[in-house]
């Protein structure tokens, strides 16, 4: 597998972006991105994070599954294991950097975004968004391209360090 086949097909940023038809430049549309920007947060080499990017990508949860059975915790139970793990993996991140590229993923947060902008113009006003648990981010960064004033919460750890780190670079 190639890295081309990790890439997601690029897709129209919202008109706030820039001229319709421009992307946005964003991780969501350049794997080589994505890549360096998860091996900052984790400090491991790009060839690490492709593997891991290839893996999560044809066996979709398969990173959190497996650090999960790792740490001998049983998934969907919550408890103070739980908390932990969410604080500490960097399972997340492969995770939802693959669904967040996934064309299903993108059309939700496209037609969420939309939304948003309708009810936006309904009322004469950008809108107040509390986004909670984004993780990567994505979403909110999306709401703000769209003009929206946008509040982000996630749980603290590698995905919300990530988050942050794209907030920054976007000038969010």
């Amino acid at each position: 597998m190639t890295t081309e086949t990790f890439q997601a097909r690029p897709t129209p940023a919202p008109a706030s972006a820039g001229a319709p038809g421009v992307l946005a430049p964003s991780p969501l549309y350049d794997a080589a991105w994505m890549i360096r920007l998860i091996g900052s947060v984790t400090g491991e080499a790009e060839e690490v994070v492709l593997a891991r990017m290839r893996r999560e990508f044809w066996w979709p949860g398969s990173s959190v599954s497996e650090d999960l059975a790792r740490r001998g915790l049983e998934r969907y139970a919550w408890g103070e294991g739980l908390i932990r793990f969410y604080g500490e993996t960097d399972a997340f991140m492969y995770e939802l950097a693959v669904w967040n590229r996934n064309w299903l993923k993108r059309l939700l947060r496209g037609s969420v975004v939309a939304y948003v902008t309708r009810q936006s113009l309904r009322l004469g006003r950008p809108l107040r968004v509390l986004s909670i648990g984004d993780g990567l981010g994505f979403d909110c960064l999306e709401l703000s391209r769209a003009g929206h004033d946008v509040t982000y919460y996630a749980l603290p750890g590698e995905s919300e360090t990530f988050a942050r780190r794209r907030f920054a670079e976007s000038g969010v």
